[in-house]
């Protein structure tokens, strides 16, 4: 790839300063290359209408026009806005990279039911505060300003939305950020004061590689600066090495599935060998109850787990409940496993915990492309997906049309909002509704 001059220039000078902060604010005619890129892909692209890709064009044409006086993080930006159009949440510029090419402040958040706190920080005194504003700017106000770059539903948008508010460097792009290097955050603390912390952002490539955020949640890897010693883990973020879990749960009289992926990953297998040994599982312990806890598969492969979906009904005595739990990090393949599950089960089926990720249709099975210069990775969606019509369209995800899902909902039944204090204090809120539910405590 050639680089002008230009964008020589400003790397070494930022280089020389020794402030990673500055590394992305390059520019070059070269993003003209990423542009056309854009261009293609929109046309294949399946998930927007006529009138919204009329109106991501209308964001492309003035970006090639500015692709020589750009920073990186705005350019990126601008295809998240594009993408966005689509309102639809497999068609994105993927978010969850960024933290590999862009500066961070020392803190890693995440939005729970009661606002947006700090659960890792470099300065533990920081853990456990409530952000207020960033650069006096509202949390809630950030929240809905994410929407312009990912189209995402909210509870889905909010799982990744530390990916973009804790670097300075895109925050600065955006308009609500005063210094690419540096972000002010509001905070308070469990005792209710309020006070302000200025944080430097620099460079921090993510420790478990780029794309491990797809297949591991936050609240998993980042629970031991939450939870005291005294504490123990929750059963759902316990073992956090592990993809794919079961266990018995004698007090509920219930057996214990969670699926936090819906594909191999991770040297880990969700194969017949896996589905074998929870079905002989269930089989020797005969519960009463059976729970698929989903809240943190953010998808993969529908196919791994159909079969086993519509088997788990047949393991139930006559009076049993599968008791399913969702989060807005329930997204793609964990959706459709849950559709499988309800179609399979009907009524014996309930749903615990916060709406799902997506809507009901939506478009996927797209391909992860990188742009040549800017170094961003679009997903785009080529086939479409409908829970509701059991999806007949020809343009239908194969799998879908040979294995149809059809629900009218897939709604929590049973609202358990996980709140910050919930997570430091090892409580499982859904669990405890299932408890509440089946009139017996834990």
């Amino acid at each position: 790839m050639a680089i002008t001059q230009r964008c020589i220039t400003l790397c070494f000078a930022a280089a020389l300063l020794g402030n990673a902060g500055y590394i992305h604010v390059c520019y070059g005619d070269e993003f003209t290359a990423d542009i056309e890129t854009v261009r293609k892909l929109l046309q294949q692209d399946a998930a927007f209408t006529v009138t919204e890709r009329e109106q991501a064009y209308a964001v492309l044409e003035p970006l090639s026009k500015r692709a020589s006086d750009i920073s990186t993080a705005a350019f990126q930006l601008e295809v998240s806005r594009i993408f966005a159009l689509a309102h639809n949440g497999h068609t994105m510029l993927v978010a969850g990279l960024w933290p590999s090419q862009f500066n961070r402040i020392p803190v890693r958040t995440h939005v729970f039911a009661d606002g947006l706190f700090i659960i890792d920080a470099d300065e533990p005194t920081l853990i456990g505060e409530k952000i207020l504003a960033i650069d006096d700017h509202p949390v809630d106000e950030l929240r809905q300003a994410f929407a312009q770059y990912w189209g995402a539903v909210p509870g889905k948008r909010d799982d990744w939305l530390g990916y973009w508010l804790e670097s300075a460097e895109l925050l600065h792009a955006a308009g609500l950020a005063e210094k690419p290097d540096v972000l002010t955050l509001r905070v308070q603390n469990s005792k209710g004061k309020i006070s302000e912390v200025s944080l430097p952002a620099t460079v921090q490539p993510p420790a478990h590689g780029r794309y491990t955020f797809f297949s591991h949640s936050r609240l998993v890897e980042l629970l031991p600066a939450n939870l005291s010693p005294r504490i123990p883990t929750p059963l759902y973020l316990a073992e956090p090495d592990k993809l794919f879990r079961y266990a018995s749960l004698p007090d509920l009289n219930a057996f214990y599935l969670q699926l936090r992926y819906n594909t191999h990953a991770a040297g880990q297998r969700l194969d017949s060998s896996f589905i074998d040994a929870v079905l002989a599982a269930i089989a020797a312990q005969k519960p009463q109850h059976i729970i698929v806890d989903l809240r943190l598969n953010s998808g993969g492969d529908l196919n791994n787990t159909r079969a086993l979906m519509q088997t788990l009904p047949t393991m139930l005595p006559p009076n049993g409940k599968i008791f399913a739990i969702t989060s807005g990090r329930t997204f793609s393949a964990g959706i459709a496993s849950l559709g499988y599950l309800k179609q399979a089960g009907g009524d014996r089926v309930v749903i615990v915990g916060e709406p799902i990720g997506d809507a009901l249709e939506y478009w996927a099975e797209g391909n992860l492309v990188e742009l040549p210069v800017s170094k961003a990775e679009v997903l785009i969606a080529t086939e479409r997906h409908n829970y509701v019509t059991g999806c007949p369209e020809d343009d239908c995800h194969g799998s879908i049309l040979k294995h149809p899902i059809r629900v009218q909902s897939l709604a929590p039944d049973i609202s358990a909002p996980l709140r910050y204090q919930d997570y430091q204090h090892g409580i499982d809120p859904a669990l405890r509704a299932i408890a509440a539910a089946l009139k017996t405590t834990l």
